[in-house]
């Protein structure tokens, strides 16, 4: 079985795991758990399709040219 879906806007990249010294405790940050909570909406609101066992996955992420690149490359 094949499944095709597309997530709109910039790929956000997963952030490390960072650690509250005062309770000891590790924790997500907020940018990366919202990313991760709006794919997990969109794959179910438009596939509706659970996989159990191994998958595999191909993905195709497009940047925007950031401004720091020469005009060559932005050409």
């Amino acid at each position: 079985m094949r499944v095709n879906f597309t997530i709109d806007g910039e790929p956000v990249g997963k952030g490390r795991p960072r650690m509250n010294t005062y309770a000891k405790r590790t924790y997500t940050p907020n940018k990366t758990k919202n990313y991760e909570d709006l794919i997990k909406w969109l794959y179910q609101s438009k596939v509706k399709y659970h996989f159990t066992g191994y998958i595999k996955m191909t993905l195709r992420c497009y940047y925007s040219i950031t401004k720091s690149n020469s005009k060559k490359v932005k050409e």
